[in-house]
């Protein structure tokens, strides 16, 4: 099976494409699009502000989890003794 991709490239640094404008200016298209602006008054900008918040904590969870697993759970287990009956 040939190799579909020979470079692959990351963005780190929004150098070659502005994701957070981009997106942006396509959610004000939709509303003008869609008459949705006339319906409510939406504040892009805290809404991006929110949501990243919200991404932020969601994000929070497996890694804090994680640096607990490897600073407390590593080796903090008891070996309980089996009573033979």
């Amino acid at each position: 099976m040939p190799k579909k991709y020979q470079h692959l490239f990351f963005d780190l640094d929004h150098t070659l494409w502005d994701f957070d404008t981009n997106s942006e200016a396509t959610l004000r298209d939709l509303y003008a699009e869609l008459k949705l602006d006339e319906k409510a008054t939406v504040d892009f900008s805290s809404r991006r502000a929110f949501i990243f918040k919200v991404g932020l904590g969601l994000a929070s969870i497996p890694f804090g989890s994680m640096l607990y697993g490897i600073t407390k759970g590593k080796y903090n287990y008891k070996v309980k003794k089996e009573i033979e009956r």
